[in-house]
């Protein structure tokens, strides 16, 4: 049964797609009969049937679409041109509306491209892919990519989807003439008073750490003042750090390794990556190899923790 609903609510999008431009306000269906808009049936990964209203622009945000469900239900699995009407115009004016939406967005992007808007550069890391990361100044972490955005708008910071930003390109970087290094310590400046950490006990000795606003978490772990630095003098020892997503990463005593090892298997969106912060150096590792250096220099004797933390302007 769920099979043939499915079926049938195809049939009823791939109808809509091919007949729907009749049922456009006036000058949309006018223009679809120009060929400048079209109607495109799609179904996502999830099995959802949707129509795609294909303008012949590039969008920098995501626009709405009609949905099949609502729509197949209302018209009873049939194509009934009086609802169809009705519908459609109401989509045309949330298409309207998210038309005056981002060309006011695009014409913020304009004047940050214009000059270096220093109090609003924040930083997070993503998986590492080479095609993905080739434009955008950043830096790798282990299999992780340390990315810059800025930051647009926060009508309501408790809301991920409220906060508009745009990661930070090359081209854009060379536009405000400046380097990686300096976006880098820009973002250390300017992210925590934007997004103030924050400090989860979930377990014994285990955190979970994030902003107060619940995203962008991973872009604290590089604070001057970070929570890693705080949960390090709270436990007094060295810390594993695991990243479940972009917003949030687990911290534990080092003890607990193979636990912590297991939750990255399941739920880490960053593989099964684990990393570790060495209290003393106040600096995370991010690979086997750099936290085997890291404390081979320090029982050799050979790095003085304070001068390295002066001296040393990369990953910490």
């Amino acid at each position: 049964m769920k099979q043939r609903d499915r079926n049938l609510k195809k049939e009823f999008a791939e109808e809509l797609a091919a007949k729907g431009c009749i049922c456009l306000p006036a000058a949309y269906a006018a223009h679809c009969a120009e060929g400048k808009y079209k109607l495109q049936y799609a179904c996502d990964k999830q099995g959802v049937h949707k129509i795609l209203f294909l303008d012949g622009m590039q969008h920098v945000m995501e626009m709405p679409y009609i949905d099949i469900d609502d729509l197949y239900e209302a018209c009873g699995g049939r194509f009934v041109t009086s609802i169809i009407c009705k519908y459609l115009k109401e989509f045309i004016e949330r298409y309207e509306k998210a038309l005056e939406v981002e060309q006011a967005e695009l014409e913020q992007m304009k004047q940050l491209a214009e000059e270096l808007p220093a109090d609003k550069i924040f930083m997070m890391l993503i998986s590492y892919k080479e095609d993905r990361c080739s434009n955008l100044p950043g830096r790798r972490c282990g299999s992780s990519y340390l990315v810059y955005r800025v930051l647009i708008d926060m009508a309501d910071p408790k809301d991920e989807g409220q906060i508009k930003s745009m990661l930070i390109t090359q081209e854009l970087m060379k536009k405000w003439k400046v380097c990686e290094e300096e976006l880098f310590e820009i973002a250390k400046r300017s992210m925590p008073a934007l997004f103030p950490y924050e400090i989860e006990e979930v377990g014994k000795s285990i955190y979970v750490v994030s902003t107060q606003y619940g995203c962008y978490g991973t872009g604290t772990l590089f604070y001057t003042e970070s929570p890693l630095k705080d949960l390090g003098m709270l436990l007094d020892e060295n810390l594993y750090v695991l990243p479940l997503s972009v917003h949030e990463v687990v911290v534990s005593k080092w003890d607990e390794e193979q636990m912590v090892k297991s939750i990255a298997k399941e739920i880490s969106a960053f593989g099964e990556d684990c990393w570790y912060y060495n209290k003393i150096l106040d600096r995370l590792a991010f690979t086997k190899k750099e936290q085997i250096s890291q404390e081979m220099q320090l029982k050799d004797g050979i790095l003085d923790p304070v001068e390295r933390r002066e001296i040393d302007a990369g990953i910490r």
